[in-house]
């Protein structure tokens, strides 16, 4: 039995287990699909306002791969300004990330949003609403942060953005000549909303199933085994070898009290003659004493030890005696008398018990 347990444990251990990676599976391929809409949505997003500020046409370069040494990456741009030539440096990932890559484009990106910045309540408002038409109900948020000529960086957010951490943050994508802009989405978002209803309404009831399974695994293999296995009752006679016990055959205990007079000590029966009384139980065991006794005396204390182990009275006792010797008084001569602290069986003539029938 304990056995079974342990098996029925470790097979619960293993599908627990397998249950949770098929959980952080589904979980992972939803989030990586969730994950590239959510981005797509939001670069679709800068994309069309930079594309109704300037009426460039705009494409989507953005990736995360290092592009392969055949490409010209600008690791330098110069810029001249009020206060003379001056180069800065574009790092990769900014450039990996720019909205625009080709550098006319992006020096055209630079001049509109000089002239019409971005508003990050406008990006963020029409970002949210892609999203719920592609069925994603998240909170998002934007900061925008453009750096100057002077590489000063000054910030602007969408109203909701304090609700945010630096761990929600999404994507960051660049804009402009220099990359100086850099538009950042925050998501919030729980993983049952990424997993979804219909997979975790099916994990819920898959779990529930195998732990009320376990717990419960008794009672449903009564009820299967009442409802799919049929008994029937034959009735068939079998012989069944009956034991055969020996029975001792009791041996006869008949006391002769006179010519005709006769005491039976296994069914209690006095005759003298033709008459007889039966007598009861208790005085059987009486009379069998004081014909079994040295002198057919007995003491009191002998007579309460043998009816009563000791826990008798000496009225008891002399009540007894007096019914016994009234039943002997009856048909026969015999008396019992009281004679110094005991009493003793007396009769005209004498006792001697009948021999057994051993022999027969």
């Amino acid at each position: 039995m304990g056995n079974k347990n342990v098996i029925k444990r470790l097979i619960l251990v293993v599908v627990l287990i397998l249950t949770c990676w098929a959980i952080w599976a589904v979980y992972q391929y939803r989030f990586r699909n969730w994950n590239d809409q959510v981005r797509k949505a939001f670069s679709d997003v800068i994309e069309e306002e930079l594309h109704e500020r300037g009426g460039i046409e705009v494409e989507f370069y953005g990736t995360t791969e290092i592009p392969s040494s055949e490409k010209k990456v600008p690791e330098r741009v110069a810029v001249t300004g009020d206060k003379g030539r001056r180069e800065y440096l574009i790092p990769l990932y900014k450039y990996n990330h720019s909205i625009v890559k080709e550098t006319a484009n992006r020096m055209l990106c630079s001049l509109i949003i000089e002239e019409s910045p971005l508003i990050a309540d406008s990006l963020n408002m029409r970002w949210s609403e892609l999203m719920k038409k592609s069925g994603n109900l998240e909170n998002t948020a934007v900061r925008i942060s453009i750096a100057d000529l002077e590489e000063k960086v000054s910030v602007a957010s969408s109203q909701n953005y304090s609700s945010f951490t630096l761990s929600d943050s999404l994507i960051s994508y660049y804009i402009g000549y220099r990359c100086e802009a850099e538009v950042t989405g925050f998501v919030q978002c729980g993983w049952w909303r990424i997993l979804g209803k219909f997979w975790c309404s099916a994990f819920v009831l898959f779990l529930s199933i195998i732990i009320l399974s376990y717990t419960f695994c008794e009672k449903i293999k009564t009820v299967l085994s009442g409802c799919f296995i049929r008994k029937k009752i034959v009735e068939k006679e079998i012989l069944v070898p009956m034991p055969v016990i020996p029975v001792e055959k009791e041996k006869e205990c008949i006391y002769q009290l006179g010519s005709n007079c006769f005491y039976d000590a296994n069914t209690h029966i006095f005759r003298n003659g033709s008459e007889e009384v039966i007598l009861t139980k208790l005085h059987s065991i009486l009379m069998k004493a004081f014909l079994d006794a040295e002198e057919h005396k007995l003491t009191l204390s002998e007579i309460d030890k043998i009816l009563w182990n000791g826990t008798g009275t000496n009225g008891r006792i002399h009540k007894t005696v007096g019914r016994l010797r009234l039943s002997l008084s009856e048909i026969s001569n015999i008396a019992i008398e009281n004679v110094s602290y005991a009493y003793q069986l007396k009769m005209g003539h004498f006792i001697e018990r009948a021999p057994d029938n051993d022999n027969e």
